[in-house]
């Protein structure tokens, strides 16, 4: 019986001592993301619409002469708004970021719809030290960070969804839980 005992906590201590120096982690990670694999594909949400901007939306906004600073011009955003607005989206979420002024008529417009969210980059994990301020002129209620933790091996496997805001990034809730609160409100 003292053998059985003393066998038992040696492997338990062994196993314990093993994972808390963190050993056992990549063959952890490999099993989690083969079980991840294994599961059923999703569908998708009918009541959600994911709009992308791609290669050929980017040449059709050169094409038509819209000032571009980054993906997404400011025209081009305000028309999509405006194509939006008949549905009455309970939220608008954009990833894509802004951190310089809107034009004015499109920041009055963005000031007044309390649907859409903005995203900007708290920049306090080790693997994002840099920061992306929010849009200038947007409620801190109406911004997401989207900061991403990353895994020793390179790989995004959590989403946090609280965090302590930095000055340019003046909001403590991710982008997708404040799409998620403002879409169950």
């Amino acid at each position: 019986m003292k053998t059985v005992l003393l066998a038992s906590l040696a492997v338990t201590g062994a196993i314990v001592g093993t994972r808390s120096l963190g050993w056992m982690q990549a063959s952890e990670l490999k099993a989690f993301d083969g079980l991840m694999r294994m599961r059923p594909q999703e569908e998708s949400d009918e009541r959600l619409l994911v709009i992308t901007v791609g290669e050929p939306d980017i040449q059709y906004q050169d094409r038509m002469g819209m000032e571009r600073t980054g993906s997404l011009s400011d025209l081009a955003l305000e028309q999509l708004l405006e194509k939006l607005e008949p549905y009455q989206p309970s939220v608008i979420g954009v990833d894509i970021y802004h951190d310089f002024p809107y034009k004015p008529s499109l920041a009055a417009k963005l000031a007044k719809n309390k649907h859409f969210i903005a995203p900007c980059e708290i920049g306090q994990t080790v693997t994002t030290p840099l920061t992306v301020a929010s849009p200038p002129g947007i409620s801190p209620k109406q911004t997401g960070f989207t900061d991403f933790p990353r895994d020793p091996d390179d790989v995004m496997r959590r989403q946090l969804l609280l965090m302590t805001s930095s000055p340019s990034c003046n909001t403590s809730h991710s982008l997708s839980f404040r799409i998620a609160l403002n879409y169950l409100a």
